[in-house]
């Protein structure tokens, strides 16, 4: 009976992601989701634990009781046992009091002796909830002292971020601060601690993580920017800075094939150029962006020539790729909290030839998204989540790529950032 209500329970979660069926999920997929259900609930549920429940990684044991509780409040139940009980999983009270009948008394006064006792229940129910309720507010009152802040060592990257907390005031078993957005990035703190150090490789807009148990305690941003573009060659967990390889001459900013160390040619090679600094007040949901790209890669070994458009936000980020026509089913559109996939949308409109210049344009009015590519028709979208101010850019390309121009606009067409190279 509870393994069809936990597929119940997945059909549900299933229905309210923009993700589609959950047999094309992949690892981002279950970030997402891991993501969103901490987000709602403050409870954590890892990426890999929901691959476990989604039957894509071996489960040995049960689910435990603090994980089907988790699932149940994501979808607006106070527990597993009341999700179960509302879709009928398991028999509400009122059933079970008709199948399994109390003895009934005459009509008249209760018996002395039964209704001392009911009286005794009612005194040590009533103890019960208020232990329970000093109990149940006791975390929240100590998280209300926790201490976290951050501050940073250096200018651009590698950067050392040294966080200061104090959980002197909160009982827990473990306590962990995670980096960023991904949980495999939480490194165990002492309790008895003050400080705790951790090295940022990438740059970006992080909101870092306190974390009691399961319980998020407090988060603190880190802002780590860059000094004017950055190129860099993925790779984890620390990745190549091709900074020196980059090449304005010609009027675009570009890193060639050749200049991408030749010890990293296999695999599936993706280059970045990050621009990440403050904006000022211009509004992922209000702003204009414009760019031009060209892809310069091996067609025979990247036949899609795949390059992506990110506008990084406090909150999100605003996720447009582009590739050859052929390969649109494989893209995915990243705005705030919609998701729109390839295999289960038209995106055609993000088709084009990347070996030519294309124009790259997003307009986003109060959350109403116009993303167009060349003279392609205009894709529009509209999400509702507010990712905050924008805080970084980023371009993406499969192996060697050329910008030609980047200009950012706030909602009043005022040119916030304008390079041409």
């Amino acid at each position: 009976m509870e393994e069809a209500t936990l597929e119940l329970c997945r059909k549900c979660i299933e229905e309210r992601l923009p993700c589609g069926s959950s047999e094309n999920w992949t690892t981002r997929d279950f970030d997402e989701l891991s993501l969103r259900i901490q987000e709602k609930t403050g409870r954590t549920i890892s990426a890999t634990t929901l691959k476990r429940l989604w039957g894509r990684a071996a489960y040995a044991n049960r689910p435990s009781r603090y994980t089907l509780d988790t699932l149940a409040e994501f979808l607006n139940y106070e527990s597993w046992h009341a999700f179960a009980t509302e879709t009928g999983h398991i028999a509400p009270h009122s059933e079970r009091r008709r199948r399994n009948p109390t003895p009934r008394f005459p009509r008249g006064r209760l018996p002395a002796t039964i209704r001392l006792l009911i009286l005794t229940i009612i005194v040590l129910l009533g103890i019960a909830s208020i232990a329970l309720f000093r109990s149940s507010t006791a975390p929240d009152s100590a998280s209300s002292i926790v201490q976290f802040t951050s501050s940073q060592l250096a200018r651009g990257l590698p950067n050392t971020v040294v966080f200061k907390y104090d959980v002197s005031g909160v009982d827990a078993d473990s306590f962990f601060i995670q980096q960023s957005w991904d949980r495999a990035r939480a490194v165990a703190v002492s309790p008895d601690g003050h400080t705790a150090t951790f090295i940022y490789y990438y740059p970006g807009y992080f909101n870092a993580k306190l974390v009691a148990d399961h319980t998020l305690l407090r988060e603190t941003p880190v802002h780590v920017t860059t000094d004017g573009w950055l190129a860099l060659l993925e790779r984890d967990p620390i990745p190549i800075y091709l900074q020196s390889a980059v090449d304005t001459s010609g009027g675009f900013m570009a890193v060639s094939k050749d200049r991408i160390p030749v010890d990293d040619q296999s695999g599936h090679r993706l280059l970045d150029f990050y621009y990440v600094q403050d904006f000022g007040p211009v509004s992922t949901t209000n702003f204009k962006l414009e760019t031009a790209l060209r892809s310069i890669a091996d067609a025979a070994r990247y036949p899609c020539r795949r390059a992506e458009v990110l506008v990084g936000g406090e909150r999100g980020v605003l996720l447009v790729p582009v590739a050859m026509s052929g390969c649109v089913s494989a893209l995915d559109v990243r705005l705030g909290d919609v998701i729109l996939k390839g295999a289960t949308n038209d995106l055609s409109a993000l088709g084009a030839d990347l070996s030519d210049w294309q124009q790259v344009r997003l307009d986003v009015t109060d959350g109403n998204v116009t993303i167009q590519v060349g003279e392609n028709p205009p894709l529009s979208a509209q999400f509702h989540q507010d990712a905050g101010r924008i805080v970084g850019l980023r371009l993406q390309f499969e192996e060697a790529g050329e910008v030609d121009f980047v200009v950012l606009s706030d909602s009043d067409g005022g040119i916030v950032y304008n390079e041409s190279f």
